[in-house]
């Protein structure tokens, strides 16, 4: 059974993370935002201990997807507004 977030509690996972970076052999921005969004969608919503929202499992679904995380470098950017909190 395939997990549907509501756009509401989307909108609190999108507070974390800032301006983070990655880098992915072939994948460009568009596709990048989509497999993203894939891992926040079929992972679901979690907590983390200060009670702040975050996606169990999200750095191994996008490594799972060839993602790598690149601070300094990373040509595929998340925003500001829409960042990930990784429990």
């Amino acid at each position: 059974m395939q997990k549907m977030l509501p756009f509401s509690l989307v909108a609190l996972l999108v507070s974390g993370c800032f301006g983070a970076k990655y880098d992915h052999p072939t994948a460009n921005q568009s596709q990048f935002l989509k497999d993203r969004y894939e891992c926040v969608r079929d992972l679901g919503v979690g907590r983390n201990k200060d009670g702040s929202s975050c996606v169990q499992g999200f750095s191994a679904c996008m490594a799972a997807k060839g993602y790598s995380m690149n601070r300094s470098n990373g040509r595929l950017i998340v925003s500001e507004d829409i960042g990930v909190n990784a429990c």
